[in-house]
């Protein structure tokens, strides 16, 4: 009798020992899955931030009033416009010009504005790179501009009060307004390429430091593919309007260059995709270390229990 209840009792003592294993065994296995779960939330922060990689393109659309931002470097007259609409504009039948980007056609009633002498009209040179430079995509691309009788830094935002300010002039005559460097791929040099198919676009909306040179960073894997890309300057007034001279005959306000692109899907670009890459090889090799760590504890737990079992059995025999 006091053999079977010694017995009993070790038998009792090994039931719950290996019940208490078992509950062990899936707290971690649940700490495990929320780490995994953690780890995959991370996951998906290294892939914004290969969504951010592509704000360069936001930022080329130029559309943006926090491009430059809608006042930078100058004073915008608001109180000037919107005007009412002209006879004219009513009997075309085009949707009246409202501040927006209108890209189904409109018609602005806006002024054309103040026009200044001939003496101050505006002129601008490419000065950085040089035409015809050969230029390498996975580097980032410096272009510089030089410019004449163009009063910097007028730029209106551009979702609100495009064409709605008439061109203005500074107390010395000179436009107000601000430039902008665009760059098309070239397929043909017969034939005038398409202005929506562009490469880059950005607004230089700053004041000029010196009163005349403005400068732009084009990021090193911008260029998608090699070949010939035309670069030009496009000046403007404030509220985005070409700008407008007193007289036909004269220089042209903008410049153009013609680069070489060589080495495009490079660089930056690939160094990037590789990152991306191993960043993920990684964070499979973190998941399987995980899923290796807990096929130990399982093994672990599984030869406990297995223990326990043959020592329950020799207690039986």
């Amino acid at each position: 009798m006091r053999y079977t209840f010694i017995y009993a009792l070790l038998l009792l003592c090994l039931v719950f020992s290996v019940t208490a294993q078992r509950q062990q065994a899936g707290k971690r296995s649940n700490n495990g899955n929320k780490q995994n779960n953690g780890n995959n939330g991370n996951n998906g922060n290294n892939g914004n931030t290969g969504s951010n990689g592509n704000n360069g393109t936001t930022a080329n659309t130029g559309n943006q009033a926090g491009v430059g931002g809608a006042t930078s470097g100058g004073d915008i007259n608001r109180n000037v416009g919107p005007f009412p609409e002209t006879q004219f504009c009513k009997d075309t039948g085009l949707t009246p010009s409202d501040g927006t980007q209108i890209r189904t056609g409109a018609c602005s009633s806006t002024p054309m504005g103040a026009i200044p002498a001939v003496e101050k009209m505006v002129s601008s040179i490419i000065i950085e790179p040089e035409n015809g430079a050969r230029i390498d995509a996975s580097k980032d691309l410096t272009i510089t501009t030089d410019y004449r009788n163009l009063d910097t830094g007028f730029f209106s935002d551009p979702q609100t009060q495009y064409y709605i300010v008439p061109q203005t002039l500074s107390a010395q005559g000179i436009i107000q307004g601000h430039s902008h460097i665009t760059i098309q791929e070239l397929k043909s040099t017969r034939s005038a390429p398409d202005p929506q198919a562009f490469a880059f676009f950005k607004g230089l909306n700053d004041r000029a430091a010196d009163g005349r040179t403005l400068s732009v960073t084009v990021p090193g894997g911008t260029f998608k593919t090699n070949g010939l890309y035309r670069i030009c300057s496009l000046s403007s007034s404030d509220a985005h309007q070409p700008v407008i001279m007193p007289v036909a005959q004269r220089g042209a306000q903008d410049d153009c260059i013609r680069i070489n692109v060589e080495n495009a899907g490079t660089g930056k670009q690939q160094g990037n995709n590789r990152d991306n890459r191993n960043q993920g090889g990684n964070n499979g090799q973190g998941n399987n270390n995980g899923g290796n760590k807990r096929q130990a504890r399982s093994n672990i737990f599984g030869r406990h229990a297995l223990t326990a079992e043959r020592r329950m059995a020799r207690l039986h025999v």
